[in-house]
């Protein structure tokens, strides 16, 4: 839920540019990798609650997502920033990773 709130703020606060850097995750890489992430805080916040308590069960356990998809923190962040700065992509995602969601009934 955090991560949902802080892509919208995060849409909000930055302009639109259509201009993909090098090492930027592409579109589809970006919803699979976006997804795993946002269900395993969600599971780390439902058993535990408080983020104290979890972050660094769930940092770990990001990492291995990232090794599954071949990326790493830092191509992450980049690629959600440049995401975040081009609502449309990001909408985009978002609307990928919910209709992938609802495919599998969760």
């Amino acid at each position: 839920m955090k991560v949902i709130v802080a892509l919208i703020l995060t849409i909000c606060l930055f302009s639109c540019s259509s201009d993909k850097p090098k090492g930027i995750l592409d579109e589809e890489k970006m919803t699979v990798v976006l997804q795993e992430v946002m269900l395993l805080e969600n599971y780390y916040q439902t058993k535990y609650g408080s983020p104290s308590v979890y972050k660094a069960a769930l940092d770990s356990s990001v990492e291995v997502i990232f090794k599954k998809y071949k990326t790493n923190k830092l191509q992450f962040s980049k690629s959600f920033d440049f995401y975040a700065q081009n609502p449309d992509l990001l909408k985009q995602i978002q609307f990928n990773i919910i209709e992938s969601l609802n495919s599998k009934n969760l």
